[in-house]
């Protein structure tokens, strides 16, 4: 999505509180949180209102005073079609629960509370894409390059024009 480092957290292969620690440890760190919901289509909504093969974006977390865990999440259409526990609608926010999250209904916004058990079986991965602030990007122009090198397919991305090279870096530290 943005071309930075990335990592993914597969429900199938990580417990829901591994996760819960990725997405804690990642969002301290500036990283853009994503979720893929289960299903290939994002007409069909789940029991839960959310869309099928869709991706959704984690803002944040919250551990209520009662001990839940919550992820805030904003649909990217800037609408709220969640409807399961913990929606804006849901009868298990309290005056006093909605403060601690400033909860604000409004299901113009795309935004929204989830727990993380729901959203643990309503996704399959979870996508960490890095603050890429501070980090280098850099490319190289070789003069005089040999253009009959160019390797099979490799030379559509540059049509034509240029040649693939390998770099090899090594180190005698791990």
């Amino acid at each position: 999505m943005t071309g930075a480092p990335w990592l993914v957290e597969w429900n199938d292969t990580t417990s829901v509180d591994k996760l819960w620690d990725t997405i804690v440890a990642h969002d301290a760190d500036d990283s853009i949180i994503t979720g893929g919901t289960n299903g290939d289509n994002d007409k069909i909504k789940s029991h839960i209102g959310l869309a099928g093969g869709h991706a959704y974006t984690i803002i944040g977390y919250h551990v209520l005073s009662n001990g839940v865990k919550l992820l805030k999440l904003r649909n990217p259409w800037g609408v709220e079609t969640f409807t399961g526990p913990w929606s804006d609608s849901s009868a298990l926010w309290t005056e006093a629960l909605k403060a601690e999250v400033n909860l604000k209904p409004n299901s113009e916004d795309g935004f929204f509370y989830i727990s993380l058990e729901d959203y643990y079986s309503s996704t399959f991965g979870t996508f960490i894409n890095y603050d890429v602030e501070g980090m280098g990007h850099d490319y190289f122009l070789m003069l005089n390059d040999d253009l009959s090198t160019n390797e099979d397919d490799w030379a559509f991305h540059c049509v034509g024009a240029c040649s693939m090279n390998t770099m090899v870096i090594t180190s005698e530290i791990d």
